[in-house]
């Protein structure tokens, strides 16, 4: 009388078989999760993007049409406020940065316009927001001698592109005014 069942070795096979199955889903599976978080970056700093430019063209009651805010004027609570009010919470946030915690938007340091030298360096939770004048050069505020009159601003993904080429994988947009 023969025994049904299977053999040791076909069982080996279906878990190997299912091993490596599982292994290509979780791999997959974290691909799509990098992408989507590269995805949200890109849009959170074309979000930021287009608040600046309304800023830059909407008429305040005041001195700011025509600029953008300067390094120091993102503490100003006008620009404070207006920002929040047209970014929403989640492009104020890069990607796995916890919402209580302040916006994930610094503010450049130097006006080196290359993506490797604007300091401090853009991470995967931080965005680097460089106002320029129209010579170049860091613009502290709106009442700078000619304005905040462009911007740059930096952000980093966990992947590569042909935007965002390694080894720093950093893009940058800049304003329509350059």
């Amino acid at each position: 009388m023969k025994q049904r069942g299977f053999t040791v070795i076909e069982l080996l096979v279906v878990i190997v078989v299912m091993a490596i199955l599982l292994v290509l889903a979780v791999v997959n599976v974290r691909s799509t999760q990098v992408q989507a978080r590269d995805d949200e970056r890109h849009a959170d700093t074309s979000n930021i993007s287009t608040v600046l430019e309304s800023f830059y063209s909407t008429t305040h009651g005041s001195q700011w049409r025509g600029t953008y805010p300067g390094t120091t004027d993102l503490s100003d609570t006008y620009v404070k406020q207006y920002l929040s009010n047209n970014l929403g919470q989640g492009s104020q946030h890069a990607p796995n940065v916890d919402t209580d915690d302040p916006s994930s938007i610094t503010v450049a340091t130097n006006a080196t316009q290359t993506t490797n030298g604007v300091t401090p360096q853009p991470t995967i939770s931080t965005y680097v927001y460089q106002p320029l004048t129209s010579t170049n050069t860091l613009c502290s505020a709106y009442a700078a001698a000619a304005g905040c009159t462009k911007y740059n601003i930096f952000y980093k993904l966990e992947r590569p592109t042909d935007e965002c080429p390694a080894p720093d994988n950093i893009c940058v947009i800049r304003s329509k005014h350059q």
